[in-house]
Order: structure tokens, then C-alpha cells, then sequence
């Protein structure tokens, strides 16, 4: 695998485990400035949305698979998988750049996995 994916894989499970999403300083090292999110239901949230509900995700953690990267840029890389919480699976999609010398995601969308 390339070692930008790798690298990107390993930043996005760091995001998910229960010890980086209560680590608002390490949030704030991993999303950009502009960070945008559109959550499962489908309401958008800012980066400080993400900050102000530290704490809120439980300690449970995720199951991350199926991973797929398309390089959008030399600076930029849309992320694809699926993650499972308490049985529920879920789509994702993250897009990372790489800025100041580090990759650092700007956007993430999760969509329920359904069985309709």
C-alpha cells in the first residue's frame, strides 16, 4: 500500500478510538481550521461543534474496514470505509490535506449502512 495511504488509514482510526476523541488538543492537530462534517443525520457541524461535544461519543469503539483512497491531488485524498459502532455499520468518506507539514482532514460524511 502507499505509504500516504498508510498514513492516512492510521490518522483516521487514531480519530475514532475512544482516547483521541476525548483529546481536544489532538482533535485540533487533526482537523483543519474549516473542518466541515455532515454526521448520519445529515446535519453539518463544524469543527468547534466537534470540540463542544468532546466527551459526548461514549467510550466505545469503532471497527474500521474496506478502506479505499483516490489521490484528488498532490496535496489532497479522499478516504472511503466503512465503520461499525454497537452493530451498526456505517459508510464514510474523509477528504485529508496535507498542510504545514502535516495530513490533516477537512471534511467527513457518514451515512447509515440500512438493509431497505
Amino acid at each position: 500500500m502507499n505509504k500516504v495511504y498508510e498514513r492516512i488509514e492510521q490518522l483516521e482510526r487514531e480519530l475514532s478510538s475512544p482516547h483521541v476523541r476525548s483529546d481536544a488538543s489532538r482533535i485540533r492537530a487533526l482537523l483543519t481550521d474549516d473542518f466541515e462534517e455532515v454526521g448520519t443525520s445529515g446535519k453539518p457541524h463544524s469543527r468547534k461543534d466537534v470540540l463542544d461535544t468532546i466527551g459526548g461519543s461514549g467510550d466505545a469503539a469503532y471497527d474500521l474496514s474496506d478502506f479505499s483512497f483516490v489521490r484528488l491531488s498532490a496535496s489532497s485524498v479522499l478516504t472511503k470505509y466503512t465503520a461499525s459502532k454497537d452493530g451498526q455499520p456505517t459508510r464514510r468518506a474523509s477528504v485529508w490535506v496535507f498542510r504545514d507539514g502535516s495530513w490533516r482532514m477537512c471534511y467527513h460524511q457518514s451515512s447509515l449502512i440500512t438493509d431497505e
